[in-house]
């Protein structure tokens, strides 16, 4: 007679099990490529979607820990390639593809990421040249957000410098590059924004990759550019690099020395710029002038005649050179005054100023605090001197010192009030101010 082989019967969660161990241990690191359809997102950030080409799908998971690591956002319709593991869900006896990492095919993460968040920003007109705010002609305070030890400061300050020697920079150091670069320039302009004096921020960094330069196409740095009340200029990289932080910011310098060009004038070409506008105005009373007085010379020619007309006609004349010599004079004060409150501005700018004013506020304030410091420990030693005789006053030992004593019953311990405590022949302790005394009682008097 025939054996046959005993019957093994699985249940589903062992068959769905084992399936699961073969799949994870033959699957365990895949490169997958397809078309991402039926994407949802649920509340804890995690994402379905399902993965397809023209004869098949799989489902699809990228968990919230991953996903964070991307640098471009999912859409239905995007072709993209996937690393990741192959598992089993047990629930529904599905398999699905865990992502670990994706990125579009065809064009790079980080470009895909560039080209989304230009497109959203552009639609909320971010870009828009009417909320482009001028920086002033001649700035009184510049803020630049930069690397300390980066090359792109200081071309920058070597440049403004030669430009025009007084002007007054205010270096704000961040790191341009990295994780967490793009919030702390954004840090820096809100700190910025809130301090007084400052007429414009610049945003300097050197050239570099597309990875390197990251941090100026992050939404961050982006958003807190459009909310600057001060007009922001940026220049990074080189002249072919292009950022986000370029198509936001209010002007875009194509390097930082180009930058310092844009915000900080020529100090000769203002003066030069003073002198021929002098000069313009001069000319131009001189014609005023030899206009009238070739009038004067017709009137005279053709009323030569006629004395009273003469006269009146010399006496039109000076009334006109008076006002044309008036105005003359009330223009060149003008431009004086103007000129005298440049070389204020420049005088009130120079270090040694800056030094002095500092130097009367240090003394000032090293006064009132030896003033106050004074007036504080008198206080506290007139204090000390009332606790230190109330304190005396309650001294037990002083009232002691005064000739009084305390009587105890010994050896109990007990204070004496009243004769009738004590016996003939009890012994009683004396305490005195000085030392004790034992004593015997010989004899009670009420």
């Amino acid at each position: 007679m025939i054996e046959r082989p005993e019957k093994k019967v699985l249940t589903v969660s062992a068959l769905t099990q084992s399936i699961k161990f073969l799949v994870e241990a033959n699957f365990s690191f895949v490169w997958v490529e397809g078309e991402i359809s039926n994407l949802r997102e649920i509340s804890s950030g995690t994402m379905y979607f399902t993965l397809k080409d023209e004869t098949a799908q799989i489902k699809t998971v990228l968990f919230r820990i991953n996903r964070r690591y991307l640098r471009f956002q999912p859409e239905d319709g995007m072709y993209v390639v996937c690393q990741g593991r192959v598992s089993v869900y047990e629930a529904r006896g599905e398999y699905q593809l865990i992502i670990d990492h994706m990125e579009p095919r065809g064009v790079g993460a980080l470009q895909q990421a560039f080209l989304q968040l230009k497109q959203r920003l552009e639609k909320e007109g971010l870009f828009a040249a009417e909320r482009k705010k001028k920086p002033p002609l001649l700035p009184d305070r510049i803020a630049v957000i930069s690397s300390i030890t980066g090359a792109a400061l200081y071309d920058f300050l070597r440049t403004a410098c030669a430009r025009f020697a007084n002007v007054n920079i205010l270096v704000y150091p961040t790191r341009v590059q990295g994780e967490g670069a793009a919030k702390e320039m954004a840090e820096a302009i809100f700190g910025l924004n809130r301090l007084k004096g400052i007429d414009v921020i610049v945003l300097a960094r050197g050239g570099g990759s597309f990875e390197d330069l990251w941090a100026f196409n992050e939404e961050v740095l982006a958003r807190a550019i459009s909310t600057s009340k001060i007009p922001v200029v940026s220049a990074v990289g080189h002249e072919i690099d292009f950022t986000i932080s370029d198509f936001v910011a209010d002007i875009r310098a194509a390097t930082p020395t180009a930058a310092a060009e844009l915000v900080v004038p020529k100090k000769d070409d203002l003066s030069y710029q003073i002198g021929m506008l002098q000069l313009r105005l001069t000319r131009a009373a001189g014609r005023e002038h030899a206009l009238f007085k070739e009038r004067l010379a017709h009137f005279i020619t053709r009323l030569a005649r006629v004395r009273g007309r003469i006269q009146d006609g010399r006496l039109k004349v000076d009334t006109f050179c008076l006002e044309m010599r008036h105005n003359l004079l009330s223009q060149i004060q003008s431009l004086h005054r103007l000129l005298y409150s440049y070389l204020l501005r420049l005088g009130e700018r120079h270090p040694r100023e800056q030094i002095r004013t500092a130097r009367f506020r240090v003394d000032t304030l090293r006064r009132e605090l030896e003033v106050k410091t004074g007036q504080h420990l008198a206080q506290q030693d007139a204090r000390f001197r009332e606790l230190a005789a109330r304190l005396e006053g309650a001294n037990p030992l002083a009232i002691l010192g005064r000739g009084y004593s305390i009587t105890e019953l010994w050896p109990d311990g007990k204070i004496l009030r009243d004769t009738k405590d004590v016996a003939i022949n009890s012994q009683v302790r004396v305490g005195l101010s000085k030392g004790k005394l034992f004593c015997r009682v010989e004899k009670v008097m009420e």
